[in-house]
């Protein structure tokens, strides 16, 4: 996987930058992502099964929400938060997104 495709979400990106040009210093720099993670299990009908929740902020064009709103000139939309829902069935352990 290419790391550098999901650096919108990294929030110490900037400071990083000179350091992943050297060689030898990428291993030392720890990305930071701003995000939400939630794991419950939950039972229906006799069905087990784990729901997960994540989510990540994106660091361009973050702000409050009564002064971020519409777009910035580069097209990135205020307070991009992307989601992921996980699903896993306990009694075959498949997963499903």
């Amino acid at each position: 996987k290419d790391p550098s495709k999901h650096h919108r979400f990294v929030w110490n990106h900037f400071h990083m930058g000179p350091f992943l040009q050297k060689e030898g210093w990428q291993h030392w720099c720890l990305p930071i992502i701003h995000g939400f993670f939630a794991q419950t299990r939950c039972s229906s009908f006799g069905w087990s099964f784990s729901v997960a929740l994540i989510a990540r902020r994106s660091r361009f064009y973050a702000g409050t929400r009564y002064r971020k709103r519409g777009l910035n000139v580069d097209g990135q939309v205020a307070n991009d938060v992307e989601t992921e829902q996980l699903l896993c069935d306990e009694s075959t352990r498949h997963l499903a997104c």
